[in-house]
């Protein structure tokens, strides 16, 4: 029985070589964008979601007006002095951390660095490489 299903698929398919290339092209289509979309969703559920106090980490963003027409560019760094004064100003604020960080370019090479303001390690858990 399975062996007539195979046979008359076949047949079909030497016979009329478009409509199966174009349905193959539509489900390899679909099936790519559905995975594509599940490993965003993924990625975007999961970031940051190791931490023990995930529930009240908060990031403060910033938004500029890039020209005259009004456009504005969101980015996700602040000031120096937002962090103080909100925890002065707002009394849910336990705590905050400022992170700074760069490259600084060598001769030989490109070293990545991040300064913290605060202790960064009492509010994120990550583990220590090297600390002064």
């Amino acid at each position: 029985m399975i062996r007539n299903y195979f046979k008359t698929a076949i047949r079909h398919l030497l016979n009329n070589k478009l409509y199966p290339l174009i349905n193959l092209t539509g489900l390899a289509c679909g099936i790519t964008c559905t995975l594509l979309a599940v490993l965003f969703w993924k990625d975007e559920r999961s970031f940051d979601q190791f931490h023990k106090t995930n529930p009240d980490l908060y990031r403060i963003t910033t938004s500029l007006r890039t020209n005259k027409e009004g456009d504005r560019k969101t980015i996700g760094s602040t000031g120096q002095v937002q962090g103080a004064a909100f925890k002065a100003a707002v009394p849910e604020v336990k705590n905050y951390v400022r992170v700074m960080g760069g490259d600084i370019r060598t001769s030989h090479r490109k070293i990545k660095h991040f300064t913290c303001v605060r202790c960064l390690l009492i509010l994120l858990f990550f583990k220590c490489l090297l600390s002064d």
